[in-house]
């Protein structure tokens, strides 16, 4: 991650299988949504859904982009998220 406020850390216990990374995307989501007046839920489920973007790609290490798209029939009708490997 550049922004020193955005931060992807990925770590490993040693002699076990557990492994997982750490993401922080305060600047991103700013970034997103400081010239929108959003209600708050609308905010952290922005939020939730670029960092679950960025937790998917540095996990499947894929090369190109993931969009990640919420629908429902309640009053955030559509939600997206794209990332790709440079986070």
């Amino acid at each position: 991650m550049q922004n020193s406020k955005d931060t992807l850390h990925r770590f490993i216990f040693e002699d076990t299988d557990i492994r997982g990374n750490y993401v922080r995307l305060n600047h991103t989501i700013e970034d997103a949504t400081q010239h929108q007046a959003l209600p708050i839920n609308l905010h952290m489920a922005l939020g939730e859904l670029m960092v679950a973007g960025t937790l998917l790609v540095s996990t499947l290490k894929l090369e190109g982009s993931l969009t990640l798209q919420i629908q429902t029939n309640g009053p955030l009708k559509l939600l997206i998220a794209e990332c790709n490997e440079n986070l």
